[in-house]
Parts: structure tokens; sequence; C-alpha cells
């Protein structure tokens, strides 16, 4: 049976993404060793799936297509430069959203909601909105005196605004040089 690991996002605008890439371009002089998303990649998870047989793909559209179909598009910003688990000591780098983040939360929790009724596991950790820059696999601190220096309007920086228009659905295929993410379904917002 074919498998694949699936997730759904928002996609991020191509301007925004040109802001985020640039901003990545200086950060790598702080955290030189991350590995660091491609511009083709960066992306706002609302749900991570995980390996599931590609036959849960109709299910998933069962769940989403009705929440697509009742949310109106809106627009949100991307501002700011965090880390998980914290910027002192981070294992993810990412920017945050500004105006728009709690229609994304929103849009977040009816989705959870709907995929939870379909028989999806609840996500166990607290939904924060972010699109994620780059991960860091040595445990070193970057801390915010770093990315003063190298960002030093890091923490309220903004990427602009981006559309939130369509649930995309994506594959992920891991490979050394990072992960290739293929669309495997999509689905626009079409609330009045």
């Amino acid at each position: 049976m074919e498998q694949a690991r699936l997730f759904l996002a928002l996609d991020v605008d191509q301007p925004v993404r040109k802001r985020l890439i640039q901003a990545m371009q200086f950060l790598r002089e702080a955290v030189p060793r991350a590995r660091w998303c491609r511009e083709d990649a960066l992306h706002l998870t609302l749900w991570f799936f995980g390996t599931l047989p590609l036959a849960s793909v109709s299910i998933i559209g069962a769940a989403v297509a009705p929440v697509a179909a009742e949310t109106t598009a809106f627009a949100y910003t991307l501002r700011g430069i965090g880390g998980f688990p914290s910027l002192e000591r981070p294992r993810v780098l990412w920017a945050g959203v500004g105006d728009g983040a709690q229609e994304v939360k929103q849009l977040a929790a009816v989705v959870q909601s709907a995929l939870q009724a379909q028989g999806f596991c609840s996500n166990e950790r607290e939904f924060v909105p972010h699109v994620t820059l780059a991960r860091i696999n040595e445990r070193r601190q970057v801390g915010v005196p770093t990315l003063q220096r190298v960002l030093p309007d890091f923490a309220t920086r903004d990427f602009g605004n981006t559309a939130a228009d369509r649930l995309v659905l994506y594959a992920s295929e891991l490979r050394s040089d990072g992960p290739v993410y293929s669309v495997v379904d999509s689905w626009e917002l079409e609330g009045a």
C-alpha cells in the first residue's frame, strides 16, 4: 500500500517568500549550520498528519472541503522571528503571524475539529501559527544578542501580507538535501 507524509497548509505569497529568503540570508551568518528551508518549501502548516496510506486523502478531503466551502478568504501578515522552544536555545527558527493571527488560529481550530470528527487524532501541542525558516540540530546558543546583531529588527520585522485563500494538502518526501513537497489536493476558501 502506498503511503506518504502528509500535512495541510496555507501557502505564502511570492513577494512575502522573497522577503523571508532575504532575511534568511542574513540569519545564515548567525546560524551557519542550520538546515534552511528552500523558498518553495515556505508555508504555514495547519495540521501535520505524519505518514498515512494515500487512501486517507479522500477522508481528509471529506473533512476539509466543507471547512473550505464555509470559510471566507482572509489575509495575514508574517512578522517577527522566533524560535522553538525558545530563542536562547532554538531547535527551529520561524517567522510569526502578526495581523490575522486570530483568523489563522480559528481556521486551524475548525480544521482540527473536522479532522477529529473523521477519526484523526488531535495534535498534542498548542497551535502557534508560524512559517518554519530553519531547523537547528546542534545544541548551541544562538540567542537574542546574535540575532540583534545580524537582523536588528528581527522581533518586529514585517515580511508583508499574504492571502489565506486555499487549503493545500502536501506530501513531503524526505531527502538528504531537505524535504520536497508536492501538492496532493487543494480547496479554495469560498465562504461569503
